[in-house]
């Protein structure tokens, strides 16, 4: 799927959920029992650190903008030959001790989409 296509497929999602959207803060507001406060044996101190900077980075960034750029980054990168599947994984094992269930399913069809 290309970038156009998961911007349709999700824009379709987004407003069948803003009926939704008193469940989705619950849910939101249930993720801090799995974020950052929750210690992920797989992450070292620095690498958290990195995160946290490299989330601070994003912040008040569209989903938009978000999805070019990881979509030009993962581009560039398969281009390198620098992108590939066990990177991926590791970086989806590391992420579960700050995302909620909801999101890593995000993350997962995010991996498949960018082929890796």
């Amino acid at each position: 799927m290309d970038f156009k296509s998961w911007k349709d497929n999700n824009n379709s999602k987004q407003s069948e959920s803003s009926n939704n959207k008193s469940d989705n803060a619950t849910s939101k507001n249930n993720s801090n029992s799995q974020g950052f406060g929750k210690a992920n044996p797989n992450i070292s101190g620095e690498e958290k650190i990195k995160i946290e900077e490299k989330l601070n980075e994003y912040k008040g960034k569209s989903e938009d903008d978000l999805m070019k750029e990881l979509f030009s980054t993962a581009s560039k990168l398969k281009g390198e030959g620098k992108l590939k599947p066990s990177d991926m994984e590791e970086f989806y094992n590391k992420s579960k001790g700050f995302l909620n269930a909801e999101q890593l399913e995000k993350l997962r069809n995010l991996i498949k989409m960018l082929g890796v």
